[in-house]
């Protein structure tokens, strides 16, 4: 990341996970002005079925996470 940003390529890099709480522990860097924690709910079945039109049986197999659609 640091060689890329010195070249001057924008790189925009998402890493997800769930334990926000873990972040910066046991690192030997403080990571400081490089990362940001999201919080990102999962979408309710009224939202999913609003923007993809979705009904009961694609939410309930899918989940809450339209990413994981392979449209």
């Amino acid at each position: 990341m640091d060689e890329d940003t010195r070249r001057g390529r924008r790189l925009k890099v998402v890493l997800s996970g769930s334990a926000q709480l873990l972040i910066g522990r046991g690192l030997t860097e403080s990571l400081a002005g490089r990362f940001e924690v999201l919080h990102l709910p999962h979408w309710t079945f009224s939202e999913m079925r609003e923007a993809f039109g979705w009904s009961l049986e694609p939410f309930l197999f899918y989940g809450a996470y339209p990413g994981t659609v392979p449209w």
